[in-house]
């Protein structure tokens, strides 16, 4: 088995290798892949993760989501363990969390159960629905509370056809994992 701290690692590295070239093929990609799915064309409310400098971006798939009139949410650190989904509209206002990442400073929060589909940010995904998040559990312990459907989300370096990892009993799957291949 594969230690998860040297595939984080690993996953990282390939990521902020991309070019800029790169990482506007894969913000292209996502909302065509994204778009092609039945779980999403009927979803009403949908979470979106905004993506960090180094991911692959997911701005204009959150743009398409709110022109879709889709009710699109994003995660907002609440608490040293938990997350919530927040709401947003194109006017929403945004602030660096600790963690460097972009948080709604205001909006509603949706409770687990009303999200009908989640774009799951990952390092590594495998074929078989698993997923290496960031490490803090905040996704895992979101998702065990929600039935919504899950799509990882992933580039081809990036991905297994099986996981050659422990998968931990507290790691929740995917329903669907997408790799995209940057140009």
């Amino acid at each position: 088995m594969l230690d998860k701290r040297m595939l984080r690692r690993q996953a990282l590295e390939n990521l902020r290798q991309l070019t800029t070239k790169q990482r506007a093929a894969l913000m292209l990609q996502l909302p065509k892949a994204v778009a092609r799915l039945e779980k999403w064309k009927l979803s009403q409310v949908v979470a979106l993760p905004v993506s960090q400098a180094f991911e692959i971006p997911t701005n204009l798939l959150i743009q398409i989501a709110l022109q879709q009139h889709k009710t699109v949410v994003v995660p907002r650190v609440k608490t040293k363990t938990m997350m919530e989904f927040i709401a947003i509209t194109p006017e929403t206002i945004y602030s660096k969390s600790k963690f460097g990442i972009l948080e709604p400073v205001e909006g509603t929060v949706i409770a687990p159960n009303a999200i009908d589909f989640f774009v799951v940010p990952g390092l590594f995904f495998s074929a078989d629905g698993q997923r290496i998040g960031f490490g803090g559990g905040y996704y895992d312990r979101y998702l065990e509370r929600s039935l919504g459907y899950r799509l990882g989300v992933t580039i081809e370096l990036n991905w297994k056809l099986k996981a050659d990892w422990d998968v931990e009993v507290t790691d929740q799957g995917m329903d669907q994992v997408i790799k995209l291949a940057p140009e």
